[in-house]
């Protein structure tokens, strides 16, 4: 028989690598486990302390419903008000469209008034010049150069 000798320490070293690989792991897979449970822990409490129902005795007295009525008037209370707010609101859009008209027929009449002083002379010119500014700062260019394209 052949006698063969076996060396035990290569073998020994594997089985050394292997179980520091695995005891390293276990160690870091319970530490891993043990964080996760005391971040579950503390997410479970701060869930339970920040959904605990309103009591009566909380708050002065007030319960959820009355927070729930106060709520409603407030609703109400609001819608009333922008109700003012929607007739006001229309109101100055129809003085706003109002104004925007009179100032495109002050603009159109300004150029009626400037298209008829093309081809007079100087001096004719500078009179209607004179009775342009005049009408614009009295407010009545409109009635004194009207649109002769429109029959207004």
């Amino acid at each position: 028989m052949l006698a063969m000798e076996f060396d035990p320490g290569p073998l020994t070293s594997w089985i050394t690598l292997v179980s520091v690989i695995l005891g390293t792991s276990i160690l870091i897979a319970g530490i891993g486990a043990r964080i996760n449970k005391r971040v579950e822990n503390r997410l479970k409490k701060l869930i339970i302390e920040q959904s605990v129902q309103i009591q009566p005795g909380v708050n002065g007295g007030s319960s959820l419903t009355d927070l729930h009525n106060k709520v409603d008037e407030l609703k109400t209370d609001f819608k009333d008000s922008m109700g003012d707010v929607d007739i006001r609101h229309q109101q100055w859009q129809e003085r706003y469209l109002a104004d925007q008209a009179g100032i495109k027929k002050d603009w159109i009449s300004i150029f009626v008034a400037l298209r008829r002083m093309f081809g007079k002379p100087d001096e004719e010119q500078a009179q209607i010049f004179d009775k342009i500014t005049e009408s614009y700062i009295n407010g009545t260019i409109s009635t004194d150069f009207p649109d002769e394209r429109r029959s207004e």
